[in-house]
């Protein structure tokens, strides 16, 4: 709801937002899709929620694990020739 207080405000170019991988997009998804479609540059933080992505107490769990190696595999496609 705050995004629509500033979504057409030129002087405001760039947002910065918390956005969790696993989690966030079916929250945030149609916020972040308005500020792409008003031109907006987003900035997220929190992406891997402060580094407990990786704690090995976190990565027991193996559903999580699962979705964890899912990013890793996205991120070795995308970033590293192979």
């Amino acid at each position: 709801s705050e995004v629509d207080f500033f979504i057409d405000d030129p002087l405001i170019s760039v947002v910065q937002l918390p956005f969790n991988l696993l989690d966030n997009y079916s929250l945030r998804g149609r916020t972040l899709q308005k500020l792409k479609n008003n031109n907006k540059i987003i900035h997220s933080r929190s992406t891997f929620l402060q580094g407990l992505f990786f704690n090995e107490k976190i990565l027991k769990n193996k559903e999580l694990k699962i979705k964890i190696n899912i990013l890793n595999d996205i991120a070795l496609k995308k970033f590293v020739k192979i």
